[in-house]
């Protein structure tokens, strides 16, 4: 049999919890997330997060479990995007043309 990715039929991504089967992108919307799911939302990798750490939301803890509000989430979000809004993307040094640029207009 042809594999699924031949065919062109969908992979099927499920997900078990006892006998009830669930597909693995459904969002539950608890309104709050793990550090994988907030990761895995905000496409940072977990070593990228703990790196970080001192950046990233607190959360809270349930039993031993860290989790993530929405609000919290947000609120990174917009301060990491004014963040990146404030620090310049290129700077001078790693363009030669810039330089140059710059040597002629003070001619």
């Amino acid at each position: 049999m042809a594999r699924a990715e031949v065919t062109g039929k969908k992979l099927s991504t499920v997900k078990k919890i006892g006998k009830t089967t669930i597909p693995e992108d459904a969002d539950d919307d608890d309104g709050s997330y793990t550090i994988t799911e907030f990761c895995r939302r905000n496409k940072i990798s977990l070593q990228a997060f703990y790196k970080y750490r001192p950046e990233m939301p607190h959360g809270y803890t349930v039993g031993t479990k860290r989790l993530i509000s929405r609000e919290e989430e947000l609120e990174w979000r917009k301060t990491r995007t004014e963040a990146a809004k404030a620090e310049p993307l290129v700077t001078g040094k790693f363009h030669p043309w810039k330089k140059r640029d710059q040597a002629s207009a003070q001619s």
